[in-house]
């Protein structure tokens, strides 16, 4: 739920969000091809058909709610930057954002594909973090890169494409963009977490 938008009423959905929202609880219940995804990103079929975080916002565009929900997906589902790498990155950004369901969704996620609790923490509080793999570690800097420069030098990007490929290396800079437009809407908007609690 946001604290300054409410999701649409579900009573009141025009056709329109009501064909998104039908979309996204299929685009979640999809599943994921890759098993080790599969089990760590479990919980996003759950939230099939919640009206929670940026996703609810999302709904007040049934243009760009359906597109955002496949972006997401491909990602989880698809890319070949590891899982790990991947939750780094997204946490390096909820905490630059100081997006609280943002971050408190993915530390979930985090932890279950193995990123230490340390590793989390440091995160959450903006600290550079002690990363034993060199993906992880690129992806971190690859994020911090993208906040704080606006701009990924060209050694960086070299050892990106090193490590990743070309294909992981697109992936992981759209998803460093993806979740700075999501984290940005959590933040806009103080999505908060179901709980109530505050991350930061």
């Amino acid at each position: 739920m946001s604290r300054r938008l409410p999701p649409p009423d579900p009573a009141a959905f025009t056709p329109e969000q009501k064909a998104a929202h039908e979309r996204l609880a299929a685009l979640r219940r999809g599943g994921h091809s890759q098993s080790e995804r599969q089990s760590v990103y479990a919980s996003v079929g759950e939230k099939a058909t919640r009206l929670e975080g940026p996703s609810s916002i999302l709904l007040h565009s049934a243009v760009l709610s359906p597109l955002s929900s496949e972006f997401g997906l491909a990602l989880r589902r698809d890319s070949v930057v590891p899982t790990t790498a991947m939750e780094v990155a997204i946490l390096t950004i909820a905490a630059a954002w100081k997006a609280d369901y943002a971050f408190a969704n993915h530390d979930a996620y985090a932890a279950k594909a193995g990123v230490p609790s340390a590793v989390i923490e440091d995160l959450r509080a903006g600290r550079a973090p002690t990363l034993a793999d060199e993906k992880d570690r690129i992806a971190w800097r690859v994020a911090r890169a993208m906040l704080d420069a606006r701009h990924v030098p060209d050694d960086l990007q070299a050892e990106m494409r090193r490590a990743l490929g070309d294909r992981g290396a697109v992936e992981l800079t759209a998803l460093c963009g993806y979740y700075g437009m999501l984290c940005g809407l959590c933040a806009t908007f103080d999505v908060e977490v179901p709980d109530g609690r505050r991350v930061f």
